[in-house]
């Protein structure tokens, strides 16, 4: 029993580091502040908090046509200089063909939804019932958004179901720090 006690405490003195060498150790670690890159473009209504999850269109008549505002959220901590909006409809009523809709960029501006008017300039991005919308040559910086409008005839407009999900390649992100 003596000689196992006898070795443990030898083994324990052996193993210990002592002030003088915990110095030298501590002085050796550094540290680095290291991030990692995430990126992320949403589309979300005016107005609505933003969510990770498909935007489905909702319609507002004014006049003789329906209308939607959202926006393309970057909710990544990089800038993106591309991306895809895909468009589909799904049928929920009704006969005929998908309501055409066009998609409307407000560039420099924002979509007042009350007066359904461009602060910038108006630039139409597409047009069709099922189709991609692809952004490209962008600089949209974390956190900056695109102010958007979806426009429809209002009859026939609730007969589909219209829903945008939103895409973005690795190689649409721009390298460099992360934000």
């Amino acid at each position: 029993m003596k000689r196992v006690f006898v070795a443990l405490c030898v083994g324990l003195m052996f193993s210990s580091i002592s002030p003088v060498m915990a110095g030298g150790v501590a002085r050796a670690i550094w540290s680095s502040n290291l991030a990692t890159a995430n990126w992320s473009v949403v589309a979300a209504g005016a107005n609505q908090s933003v969510t990770n999850s498909p935007y489905l269109l909702s319609w507002s008549v004014v006049g003789g046509s329906a209308y939607n505002f959202f926006a393309l959220h970057n909710t990544g901590n990089v800038s993106v200089s591309a991306f895809s909006v895909v468009v589909s409809q799904t049928r929920v009523g009704g006969t005929g063909s998908a309501n055409a809709v066009d998609f409307e960029l407000c560039s420099g501006g924002v979509w007042n939804v009350t007066t359904n008017s461009c602060s910038g300039v108006v630039v139409l991005v597409g047009r069709a019932s099922d189709l991609n919308l692809n952004f490209a040559n962008l600089q949209l910086t974390p956190n900056s958004e695109l102010s958007m409008r979806a426009k429809t005839a209002v009859s026939g407009r609730n007969n589909f179901s219209t829903q945008l999900d939103v895409l973005v390649s690795r190689s649409a992100v721009r390298p460099g720090a992360i934000n």
